[in-house]
């Protein structure tokens, strides 16, 4: 008889737990939680789903409730409850397996599974869909960068660039990709922040992981300016920029459109730019919890983790391909000269000279010479670091900057800036 009022107990217990669970995660809950990261979870379907199945838990709640005293609601609750206990204890068991044996995997694994360059939640980039461009979130913080086994940490100001102050002007602005970014370091060893401190002047840094050229000038426009800069600093690495055609593959219509577009009203200041227009907040309770959850990030990124491990090779370029590119490079560059030009700063092109693509599809000096025809061509005065080989001890594993090498590059642009007389104090 005790026994029986005891099964009777664990059927009320029970059901009063999945009536509360229904209420408490209903389609506007989840939506709140959950909506910035996915579109179909903010969709009518998805909250109609989320409705019928929230019912039929209530539902399913009262008959439990209602008949608790049926042996065979009593058997059934005693198979659930210890199915969900063995379900957690495995998820359990696995995680602690994942975090003890991580720092064993290969390193294009854990590339992958830790990897913060995403718009997932606990990512530092959200989507601008007008130009299918990588932004960094504002005012967030990453303490667990991670890439070609180096972790670091990541954050961004108001106006999402990677920066500890808050500055809405800036003598000299960065435009670039991971190298200038600070890929692998802190923001006190990276290039934008020594050559702050060296030059005396403040230097704003809007580079970002995989940007080229076109990815630049959308910055550019769209922030950079309204930070009225006195010197703009168009970074190119041959090797990785010129192989990012093949993959981005931008059409000359789509360049064209970036090119016709109204320039704004740059002395309105930055609160006037439309670089964060895109931007949701988010309330990443669920999110963050799941996305720091190794289990999940395997289940999460599989097909990204086959897809790493059986690297796609891009083919070299077309000869059709190559004036293409010519053609787009000119326009970047001759629009982003009349851009600056007119609003008081002075484009200088800077060639970093340091191979961090895996995909290679021409030697880097094709994409240099290129570059550097162009800027003679239209007046733009470049900068060559790749003239002078930096010491091995500059570079990461992976090719990008160490500190030193980062020190090195701010040591050589401060000296040029220096020579050339276009700051002054």
């Amino acid at each position: 008889m005790k026994n029986q009022i005891k099964k009777n107990k664990e059927v009320v217990i029970f059901g009063l737990f999945i009536i509360l669970l229904a209420s408490l995660f209903n389609a506007w809950t989840i939506t709140i939680i959950f909506s910035s990261y996915n579109a179909f979870i903010s969709s009518l379907n998805f909250r109609t789903i989320i409705w019928v199945f929230d019912i039929l838990c209530i539902l399913l709640g009262y008959l439990f409730i209602r008949y608790n005293r049926k042996t065979f609601l009593s058997y059934l609750v005693r198979r659930v409850i210890k199915f969900m206990v063995a379900v957690f204890l495995i998820v359990l068991i696995f995680e602690l397996l994942l975090r003890l044996t991580s720092s064993f995997w290969p390193l294009q694994t854990q590339d992958v599974i830790f990897e913060k360059y995403t718009g997932e939640p606990g990512g530092i980039y959200f989507t601008d869909p007008r130009y299918d461009l990588q932004v960094m979130k504002p005012s967030f913080k990453q303490d667990k960068m991670f890439y070609g086994g180096r972790w670091w940490l990541h954050r961004s100001n108001k106006i999402g660039i990677r920066d500890n102050r808050d500055i809405k002007k800036a003598d000299i602005v960065l435009l670039g990709d991971s190298v200038i970014y600070g890929h692998g370091v802190n923001v006190e060893n990276s290039l934008a922040d020594y050559l702050d401190r060296l030059s005396g002047f403040t230097v704003a840094n809007l580079g970002t992981q995989a940007d080229y050229p076109p990815y630049e000038y959308i910055r550019l426009k769209h922030l950079g300016l309204f930070l009225r800069p006195k010197v703009v600093l168009f970074f190119i690495n041959g090797c990785n920029d010129g192989n990012d055609f093949a993959i981005y593959h931008p059409t000359e219509y789509f360049i064209n459109k970036l090119i016709l577009e109204k320039a704004p009203d740059y002395s309105k200041g930055v609160e006037a730019s439309d670089y964060l227009s895109y931007y949701k907040k988010t309330y990443p309770f669920g999110s963050i919890f799941l996305d720091n959850l190794l289990v999940y990030r395997f289940y999460h990124k599989t097909v990204k983790l086959l897809n790493k491990i059986n690297e796609y090779k891009y083919s070299p370029f077309s000869s059709e391909n190559e004036k293409l590119r010519s053609k787009i490079m000119k326009k970047i560059l001759t629009d982003a000269n009349r851009l600056c030009r007119i609003n008081g700063a002075k484009l200088i092109v800077v060639f970093t000279g340091i191979d961090v693509t895996i995909h290679k599809t021409d030697p880097c000096v094709d994409f240099t010479n290129l570059c550097k025809e162009i800027t003679n061509a239209i007046g733009v005065p470049y900068l060559d670091l790749g003239e002078e080989s930096p010491d091995i001890n500059f570079l990461l594993k992976d090719g990008h900057y160490s500190p030193l090498g980062n020190k090195w590059a701010a040591d050589c642009i401060w000296e040029y800036l220096k020579n050339s007389k276009l700051l002054m104090k």
